[in-house]
């Protein structure tokens, strides 16, 4: 699909999210992204060459976002924008992309934040953060009943007593609130974030997060241990049970948790590697965008509970090794690419390589987190 068409279906599914409500919204941050292609990362007290230099639109929520309006879903965004030259050019690009911007704030006098992103030949990447007007920052910025309108709720990087207000919003609603942290937990650590996990019914994370999280090293145990941090909260609209625990682990795929039993979801094959910046983001994109597309767990026609929250099959019950290997293959679009959204697949392309690879199986694990490192015990 050229550009000027994939924008002209965009602007009417931002139009139509308008009319007929969300599919997801998501909570996060935009920023700036300045993307250096260097031989190699800079070691301490070290210089180093670039042989390119790009700038990008990211930010990991935003990313996500971006993403899932590619796969056609009605997706709005909730975070906020400087109202500088680079807050102007997101706040278009997310209009290019389909992305419902009603809730977006543009503050005054703020500017943008923006990162610094050096990516080698072998795509591994590191990332300077600068900080500036990204994150919805209080209660009184929130727009509870937009963040309601959506059947999924998608929480990035927040503010705890945010992300905590957006999430007891849409289970009201019961909708399905997906939680993926990035690395935002402050000193804390998994202490820090344990109130939101309780209010999550998709935990997602990487290897990296999942073992600074836990201080597990395996990546089996440690998602054992998120499982049991998740225990079920007194919200009476939240999914029965603990969460499902999804954890990305690069080149292995992704280890599934739902229903007692640990998943290990092959990575797609891929070659020409260019970038892995925004990788779990096309991830995240692909998995979420699986769980809405027919046949779809949310019934327009359900009606409403004595409690006034929507009707719904329990999410543990879904098929979530199809959905991570559908997350698995945006993720492997994704890095042939240089830069967070290009890449970032339409629905078509993701179609096409999920039928050009055919199904890879899986293995199976009840393997508890005191086992040894590692799945161990799989079956077929």
């Amino acid at each position: 699909m050229n550009r000027a068409v994939r924008q002209t279906a965009a602007r009417a599914c931002a139009e139509e999210a308008g009319v007929q409500g969300l599919d997801v919204v998501v909570l996060g941050g935009a920023a700036v992204d300045q993307v250096a292609e260097v031989s190699q990362l800079p070691q301490k007290d070290s210089v180093v060459l670039a042989w390119s230099q790009h700038t990008f639109a990211g930010g990991s929520a935003a990313n996500v976002a971006v993403g899932l309006a590619r796969l056609g879903c009605r997706t709005g965004f909730v975070g906020k924008l400087g109202d500088d030259e680079h807050g102007r050019w997101l706040a278009q690009v997310f209009a290019s992309e389909g992305v419902d911007t009603r809730a977006l704030i543009v503050e005054r006098g703020a500017a943008t934040a923006s990162c610094f992103i050096a990516v080698d030949g072998q795509g591994e990447r590191m990332i300077v953060a600068f900080p500036g007007a990204a994150l919805i920052e209080t209660l009184g910025e929130l727009d509870a009943d937009y963040v309601a309108q959506g059947r999924v709720l998608y929480v990035g990087p927040a503010y705890p007593d945010v992300a905590a207000a957006a999430m007891v919003a849409m289970h009201q609603k019961r909708g399905t609130v997906v939680y993926a942290p990035s690395g935002a937990w402050g000193p804390d650590g998994l202490a820090g974030i344990q109130h939101l996990l309780q209010h999550a019914d998709v935990l997602l994370v990487s290897r990296t997060e999942a073992a600074a999280l836990t201080g597990l090293s395996s990546p089996a145990q440690a998602v054992w241990a998120l499982h049991d941090a998740g225990s079920p909260s007194q919200s009476r609209c939240r999914a029965a049970g603990a969460p499902v625990v999804v954890q990305t682990v690069g080149s292995g795929g992704a280890l599934v948790l739902a229903q007692g039993i640990i998943h290990e979801v092959p990575a797609f094959p891929v070659s020409g590697l260019r970038d892995t910046t925004g990788a779990g983001d096309a991830f995240a994109a692909g998995l979420i965008a699986a769980f809405l597309q027919p046949p779809s767990p949310y019934r327009e026609d359900a009606g409403a509970s004595a409690t006034g929250c929507l009707r719904r099959p329990d999410l543990q019950a879904l098929d979530w090794p199809a959905a991570a290997r559908q997350g698995n293959a945006a993720a492997a679009l994704k890095i042939r690419c240089l830069g967070a959204r290009n890449g970032l697949p339409t629905r078509r392309e993701l179609e096409r390589m999920l039928a050009a690879e055919g199904v890879r199986p899986c293995t199976q694990s009840r393997r508890r987190r005191g086992a040894p490192a590692g799945l161990g015990d799989s079956t077929k």
